[in-house]
């Protein structure tokens, strides 16, 4: 059985993890299987979207496999898998493509931290959400980088060394998640997102989420010229030179992706 796996439909890649009767947990090796297919969407130039999701209806991901780890693994090891984990964050941020988390069960640990990842995120209101590495003795460090990006540092640090879990709905008004909704408005709700994003200009995209996700780490006005440098750039497609002619001729455009 494939731990991880990647389909394709309508410009959509969706990715999945497949170890429900391990809670979707996390090995070395199902880090370097999402990696590979989150690669394989990234260069796929018929994938707009990439859509990522757990197996099953209880358990988004759990974070990493603690049974094996412990049985398997010293502490070398245990730092090159988790390593592999800061590296796939590392994908995602570089991601030229909106990654859309569809957040089916608990997102716990790791797998909280693959949520934060996310470019946005609809959970089902029915699951939990949260840090709890302090119950093993573990402070939740790649969490953290992803965790104080989205709060401020006080509230982060509360959540994580309180072990808090909370629920989709308190999430979401956390502004952590985008959308908490019925399990059975799940499916129809990521689809609904997908589709508002998946037609428009793919370089458009890519640039935007480029700039987005490097003004964070930059002050005001090496953001602003970073802003400035890549509007120049997409002024200069050729999809913004057709969305113009699609625009004044009333027409749907042909985007190039380029």
């Amino acid at each position: 059985m494939d731990e991880v796996l990647y389909g394709k439909d309508s410009g959509i890649a969706t990715i999945t993890i497949n170890r429900p009767a391990r809670r979707n947990s996390l090995t070395q090796q199902v880090v370097n299987m999402i990696r590979s297919s989150l690669a394989r969407a990234n260069h796929d130039p018929e994938i707009n979207v990439i859509v990522f999701t757990g197996e099953g209806s209880t358990v988004f991901c759990a974070g990493g496999d603690l049974g094996r780890e412990s049985a398997e693994s010293g502490n070398i090891a245990r730092h090159d898998a988790n390593k592999q984990l800061a590296e796939l964050f590392s994908d995602i941020k570089d991601l030229g493509k909106p990654l859309i988390g569809r957040v089916n069960g608990h997102a716990l640990g790791a797998g909280f931290a693959i949520l934060l990842a996310c470019d946005l995120v609809v959970a089902s209101d029915d699951v939990r959400l949260g840090c709890p590495e302090l119950k093993v003795g573990l402070f939740p460090m790649l969490t953290m980088v992803h965790l104080t990006r989205h709060l401020g540092p006080k509230s982060a640090l509360e959540m994580m060394l309180t072990a808090q879990q909370i629920n989709a709905v308190e999430a979401e008004r956390m502004g952590l998640i985008n959308y908490a909704v019925p399990r059975d408005e799940l499916d129809s709700k990521t689809t609904e997102l997908v589709e508002k994003i998946k037609d428009f200009s793919p370089i458009a995209i890519r640039l935007g989420r480029e700039t987005f996700t490097s003004a964070e780490e930059l002050n005001f006005s090496q953001a602003l010229d970073l802003a400035l440098s890549n509007l120049s750039l997409n002024l200069g497609t050729e999809d913004a030179k057709e969305g113009t002619r699609a625009f004044l001729k009333k027409r749907k455009p042909v985007w190039l992706g380029k």
